[in-house]
């Protein structure tokens, strides 16, 4: 009597294709954000160096630790260029009882600045093939944005679909959190 073959588990696809000529990469490397240290604006670095004291160095390390450490990690591309860096984890926030699923993110700013209008067509779709692989349990997600970033600010609720949640602070610098319910869950 010979066996059923067995079904092979279905893998998830580690390269995601959008429309477009972009896609997503579902694991982010080292390379990729010593790129996108490169390709930020100073008001992006600077928002980073709030959230991690030190040199220039230490701060990139620090941005590669936490989302290397995520389990939910992604780069989108069009073509060849890398565009946006994402990851999202459980964290603590000060004063809430319940821990929030926090959403990391950081962009090639002269992409931004140079194709703006691919920029803003495809930040929802970016966002939405991001959020199909968090977890059930995740209802939302929030990010925190430094305070005096208005650029940033103003397109998490334009483009990114986001709403202020609450005022926060980070080593002493003011943040903005907002927050985004995942696939209208």
């Amino acid at each position: 009597m010979s066996e059923e073959p067995k079904a092979k588990p279905v893998m998830k696809q580690e390269v995601v294709p959008l429309s477009g000529g972009w896609y997503m990469v579902r694991h982010v490397t080292r390379p990729m954000c010593e790129l996108m240290w490169r390709k930020m604006d100073e008001f992006q670095k600077d928002e980073l160096r709030a959230l991690y004291d030190g040199d220039d160095s230490h701060v990139k390390d620090g941005m590669w630790r936490e989302c290397n450490n995520s389990r939910h990690q992604a780069a989108f591309f069009d073509g060849t260029t890398l565009v946006c860096v994402m990851w999202a984890e459980w964290t603590t926030v000060d004063g809430i009882d319940e821990k929030l699923r926090a959403l990391g993110c950081f962009c090639n700013s002269e992409y931004a600045r140079e194709h703006t209008m691919s920029f803003v067509k495809k930040t929802p779709e970016c966002i939405e093939a991001f959020e199909v692989d968090e977890p059930p349990e995740a209802t939302e997600l929030y990010v925190f944005i430094a305070k005096c970033y208005d650029k940033s600010r103003k397109w998490a609720v334009m483009f990114a679909g986001m709403e202020k949640a609450f005022d926060a602070h980070s080593k002493g610098h003011p943040f903005v959190c907002y927050k985004r319910l995942i696939g209208g869950r």
